[in-house]
């Protein structure tokens, strides 16, 4: 079109010549009119050949994507800037003030991509200025950076390429082995295609997240033992079943076997758990909430494994549960513990219960770090009622100082003791209150707590102190016989009353044990 303007009017130019020289129309102006307008058309077409160059660049871009796009643009680029190197880098997000190049062509051929720091850079000035940056001689200026290049690329043009935040994410370089005549070109260039160099960047950094993520979630999932079942809901029914292939970890079978047997997750669950599942998943479902519960399996080797699943669900737009992922947990090591606790917290209860002595479980209550003021009462035994005449119900939860009958100070300086050095003490003392002789053994199970043993010895105290009173009446009634009375063992004597003393002669502090029958 421009090649056909320019004929009309250089033949209108001759033209114009003919007449002016045949004398046929002596117009000079006419003919000056001419040829500016020639002059001006010759301007234009630079421009307008541009225009073109620029519109078929986006448009052959228009439909590329990734390493493609990149590698396509940059010959391009250099192409129309007559440049050595064109260079699309962008900033490292993982490294401080680094940057990553995505494509390197050197005169039509692709280079090795690398990393390089901004601090020793013209690339750290763009960033910094977030503008172009043309200079001159960069091996001399930045000597550093102008080792990654080849000699010839001699003179440096980038241009910063922004994201959503107009934060700088890469940067659009243009190499010369001469100084570019016009630099507005190359900015226009370099400007054009900018914005969509920095979408096709974000583009990447996004999928580089992504496959990144991936690669991280596909390593979690191969190195935990749990796995995941993730559930297709439709219409209220479970529709399609995925398990991920850490499953051989806790059920023995692989993913590749639940694919093949859609019911081998069913048929696995332990035979008297089978309804309690079903019903869990139906009530989920229906009620929209979900709880994690446990549950028996049987494990491909034939063993029963203990699982805790515990499930989250997804909604679609119209709050359907539409996905049910379930974090299945091998808790059987766990479990089997638990069972062994409740085991031995059932013997204890039957022994604590059946136990003759009273039995109560204390917490103490300090004012400051030495001195026990209170204690709570966290439990007694069937005993303990007995002892103390009060039902259970009334003592446990309370503190002993909401009790009218006090603790004895001379008690709570043995309970503190126990508590503080751990060492357990045992005694007995007469409690007014209840009119009765105790034996208590105090000790600590663990730590903030302290446990007394007490038994009533009431009567077999009276007991020995009735046999302690008949024994003084009988050793009066001997000692102060008028007859003289031995003990003899083994021809030996071991007790001879006062007048047995006098009789023998001898001294009552001495010891008898010394003298034979013979004697």
């Amino acid at each position: 079109m421009i090649r056909c303007g320019m004929e009309k009017i250089i033949t209108s130019l001759f033209s114009g010549l003919d007449e002016f020289v045949s004398g046929k129309e002596n117009d000079i102006e006419k003919l000056k009119a001419l040829a500016r307008e020639v002059v001006q058309t010759y301007q234009q077409i630079p421009f307008l050949e541009r225009y073109h160059t620029i519109q078929s660049l986006l448009l052959n871009i228009a439909g590329l994507s990734g390493d493609n796009f990149f590698q396509y643009l940059a010959e391009e680029i250099r192409q129309i800037l007559n440049a050595n190197h064109i260079i699309i880098a962008q900033i490292n997000p993982s490294v401080s003030n680094t940057a990553q190049t995505i494509v390197v062509n050197y005169k039509g051929s692709q280079q090795k991509n690398f990393e390089y720091s901004l601090e020793y850079c013209p690339c750290g000035r763009v960033v910094s200025e977030k503008k172009d940056f043309f200079q001159q001689h960069i091996a001399e200026v930045y000597p550093e950076w102008a080792k990654y290049l080849p000699p010839d690329s001699i003179h440096y043009y980038g241009t910063p390429l922004f994201g959503p935040a107009n934060e700088v994410i890469g940067l659009l370089i243009a190499l010369f082995d001469h100084i570019p005549h016009q630099l507005d070109w190359a900015h226009l260039v370099l400007e054009l295609v900018s914005g969509r160099v920095a979408l096709e960047l974000l583009h990447r950094r996004s999928e580089q997240v992504l496959k990144e993520n991936e690669r991280k979630m596909q390593a979690l999932l191969e190195t935990i033992t749990d796995y995941l079942i993730i559930n297709k809901v439709r219409n209220g029914q479970i529709t399609e079943s995925w398990h991920s292939p850490t499953c051989v970890n806790v059920t023995g079978y692989s993913s590749a076997e639940y694919t093949h047997n859609p019911l081998l997750w069913f048929n696995m669950i332990h035979e008297h758990d089978k309804v309690y599942v079903m019903d869990k998943i139906k009530n989920m479902i229906e009620s929209g909430e979900a709880r994690p519960f446990e549950h028996r399996i049987v494990h491909k080797n034939g063993t029963i494994r203990w699982i805790r699943n515990t499930p989250i669900l997804f909604r679609n737009i119209r709050n359907e549960i539409e996905e049910i992922q379930n974090v299945i947990q091998d808790i059987t090591e766990t479990k089997q513990i638990e069972l062994k606790l409740l085991e031995h917290e059932q013997q204890y209860r039957l022994l604590f219960n059946q136990m003759n002595n009273g039995f109560v479980l204390c917490q103490p209550i300090f004012k400051g770090a030495h001195e026990m003021i209170d204690f709570a009462i966290l439990d007694i035994n069937p005993a303990l009622e007995k002892i103390v005449g009060v039902s259970r119900e009334k003592i446990i939860n309370k503190k002993a100082s909401e009790f009218s009958n006090a603790v004895p100070k001379t008690w709570m300086q043995k309970f503190t003791q126990v508590v503080l050095t751990g060492e357990p003490v045992k005694f007995e003392d007469y409690y007014d209150p209840l009119e009765k002789y105790l034996e208590l053994t105090v000790y600590a199970p663990q730590e903030n707590s302290f446990g007394i043993i007490i038994s009533d010895i009431t009567e077999k105290t009276k007991a020995n102190q009735l046999l302690e009173a008949s024994e003084q009446r009988y050793k009066a009634l001997v000692e102060f016989s008028p007859d003289s009375i031995f003990w003899i063992q083994q021809k030996r004597l071991v007790f001879a009353n006062r007048k047995g003393y006098e009789l023998l002669g001898i001294d009552q502090t001495e010891d008898l044990s010394k003298h034979l029958l013979e004697d």
